[in-house]
């Protein structure tokens, strides 16, 4: 969901000229900030949870299974959505060339097709493609151990994503389906900790992770905030990954400690979230493209695009996912009766009433 909200940033982004193909006029150095510091975290929490969760499926399941189901849920999804999110992209890019929108100096991706925002359901399915090699060839189900101080294997790879982030500072995966070195062991590293974090067990530091997690937002504003010079130093971004892990390891551990039951609401968003995001990109961009002449602060434009959007993809996934058999294939429960409901059908049945 945090990609809705992060794609829905960039019209409105000072100086977004050559990166993005719609510019509004609208513009505020807000969402300078805003997109920078939801970049310094979303995807290295995205890809630490994968490898959270590839670890505990290949126990419960086997690594042969987990990498059938890896393939099911990633594979089928991107292919299946690939030419929609290609011809989309391309056509509002087209439209907004013609209408004036698109600024000269966007040269787009690298390549003519490339694989935009689905980029990371195959960097995705390549981590658990390596999952399964090593689940295959040399993983035992491990002694989790519960230490205050085993985070302190973390820091080996927190000077690994700060030595790269200086030598390659600006990763574009999105730009071709030929995987990047750089992107495959900053974003793998990540992958990797969340795998071993759920073999060994998540650091255990209580109250102090909220302090962590509060001071990891304000490092990655401060490191990261595309206004603040600092961002383009190795101090900055030193800061934005340290900011980066402390959010990836604090919240697995708040997450950890989650008990009770998941509201009803909470949980059709949560099934839901894969089709926004298979769907979301195109629609924001021509929301984007559709508001630019219309008369009105930035704020109000990205509200009315975020709005919009959310609407739209929840409502096709209300209507042709969530009680279809597309349900299954991107993780989401089908809606079936409630068991109140069914024990009533099946006691009406059972004495023939209608």
């Amino acid at each position: 969901m945090l990609g809705l909200f992060y794609h829905g940033l960039y019209a409105y982004i000072p100086g977004i000229e050559p990166w993005y193909p719609i510019v509004d006029g609208a513009q505020n150095d807000g969402f300078t900030i805003a997109s920078a510091f939801l970049h310094g975290f979303r995807m290295e929490v995205f890809f630490a949870l994968s490898g959270f969760f590839a670890h505990l499926l290949i126990n419960r399941r086997g690594a042969d299974a987990f990498l059938v189901d890896r393939a099911r849920r990633l594979l089928v999804p991107m292919l299946v959505a690939l030419p929609y999110a290609i011809f989309g992209v391309l056509a509002v890019t087209s439209v907004g060339r013609r209408l004036g929108v698109t600024d000269v100096r966007y040269v787009g991706p690298g390549q003519p097709f490339s694989p935009t925002y689905l980029w990371f359901l195959e960097y995705l399915f390549l981590f658990c493609a390596a999952a399964w090699a090593f689940a295959r060839v040399a993983l035992r189900r491990p002694h989790v151990r519960e230490s205050r101080w085993m985070f302190l294997w973390l820091l080996p790879c927190v000077v690994g994503t700060v030595v790269l982030a200086d030598r390659f500072p600006e990763l574009a995966p999105w730009n071709s389906f030929l995987p990047q070195a750089p992107a495959l062991l900053h974003f793998g590293t990540f992958f990797a900790a969340g795998f071993v974090l759920h073999a060994t067990g998540v650091p255990r530091l209580g109250p102090a992770w909220v302090g962590l997690l509060l001071l990891a937002a304000g490092l990655a504003l401060t490191g990261y905030g595309s206004g603040i010079p600092m961002q383009w130093t190795s101090e900055g971004r030193a800061i934005a990954c340290a900011g980066a892990w402390l959010i990836v390891v604090g919240a697995l551990d708040i997450g950890c400690r989650a008990h009770g039951e998941v509201p009803p609401k909470l949980r059709y968003l949560v099934d839901a979230s894969y089709w926004v995001y298979l769907t979301h990109y195109p629609l924001v961009l021509a929301l984007q493209l559709a508001l630019v002449s219309v008369s009105l602060p930035a704020l109000a434009k990205y509200l009315l695009c975020i709005g919009a959007t959310t609407a739209v993809t929840l409502a096709t996934y209300d209507r042709f996912v969530h009680s279809s058999p597309i349900a299954e294939w991107i993780g989401a429960r089908r809606s079936r009766m409630a068991p109140t409901q069914s024990h009533s059908s099946i006691h009406a049945a059972n004495h023939g009433h209608s």
